[in-house]
C-alpha cells in the first residue's frame, strides 16, 4: 500500500512540476499566485502527514 501511495506522489508531483514549467515569466499574477498557494498546500499536507 505506502508503495501505491509513493507511486501516486510522484506521478502528482511530477505532473504539478510539469505545468508549472510551462508558466512563462510574463504570466498574469493570479494564476501564479494559485499556483504558489497550490504548492504551499501540497507542502502543509506533506508535514501534517509526515507528523502523524
Amino acid at each position: 500500500m505506502l508503495s501505491t501511495l509513493l507511486g501516486y506522489k510522484r506521478w502528482a508531483n511530477s505532473e504539478l512540476f510539469d505545468s508549472l514549467l510551462k508558466v512563462h515569466a510574463s504570466a498574469p499574477a493570479e494564476p501564479v499566485h494559485n499556483m504558489l498557494r497550490l504548492l504551499n498546500h501540497v507542502y502543509v499536507v506533506e508535514q501534517i502527514l509526515r507528523l502523524h
